[in-house]
């Protein structure tokens, strides 16, 4: 096999935005995402931090700062449901993920935030 060819497996975070959100508020606290993040590498050895996210224009410097304290962002559009209640659906996009990284050899070990 040539070099190229063998990937590095590592530990990835795969995280919904939406559900680690309203699991922190539900106990009255808010994250802090860089220690968020220091504290993933740290204690999990997790080299690549996805969240999973409704992108709505409004929350632009909130993208910014995620990606700012390490973390890589993946979009889903956002539908409007119940009188204008935000819906973005990120689990499937995050299982999907998750999955193509096991499947091609990318992943050692995960960690999953969500619902």
């Amino acid at each position: 096999m040539k070099e190229e060819e063998i990937k590095k497996k590592v530990n990835i975070a795969y995280i919904d935005a939406a559900n680690l959100n309203s699991a922190v508020k539900s106990q009255g606290w808010e994250l802090d995402y860089k220690r968020f993040r220091i504290w993933l590498s740290d204690k999990y050895k997790v080299e690549r931090a996805y969240i999973f996210i409704g992108f709505i224009t409004k929350y632009k410097d909130l993208y910014t700062h995620l990606q700012e304290c390490g973390f890589t962002l993946v979009f889903r559009d956002v539908v409007y449901i119940n009188a204008g209640k935000v819906k973005g659906n990120c689990d499937a996009d995050l299982l999907m993920a998750a999955s193509k990284d096991l499947y091609e050899g990318e992943l050692a070990k995960a960690v999953i935030v969500a619902s």
